[in-house]
């Protein structure tokens, strides 16, 4: 069974869970890894940002990228969708995410790669 807390200790359900933690804070991405191969060079020092309203953006100083995301559940799980649609680098990032743990500092997320049938792994820390 999945289950995440808020900071005050609040059990938020898997329906919601992604989303009201993502828009209460500055998140970093500290994990990514494609079909095995670590891929974290591709976003270090970028900032994001989710809004409620469905807009991410990610900051490295004069350079941002801006894409989309929401979130929802699927038999049970908390699952997150990207599309930064063909923006370098950030597009990697498109497409279903099924959550494996979620705190209100961290949530870790992973999908099997489409191309390969490999996994590629994802964690998002509150910055």
């Amino acid at each position: 069974m999945l289950s995440a807390c808020t900071q005050d200790g609040n059990n938020v359900g898997p329906s919601g869970a992604i989303s009201n933690v993502l828009t209460q804070g500055t998140w970093i991405i500290s994990d990514y890894s494609f079909d095995g191969n670590d891929r974290l060079y591709l976003f270090g020092g970028y900032k994001f940002t989710f809004s409620s309203n469905g807009n991410v953006m990610a900051v490295k100083g004069t350079v941002s990228a801006v894409g989309n995301w929401s979130s929802g559940a699927v038999d049970g799980k908390s699952t997150m969708f990207f599309d930064f649609a063909t923006t370098p680098n950030f597009s990697q990032l498109n497409g279903n995410w099924e959550s494996q743990s979620i705190t209100a500092y961290q949530i870790k997320l992973q999908r099997v790669n489409g191309a390969s049938g490999g996994t590629d792994y994802l964690s998002l820390d509150l910055f």
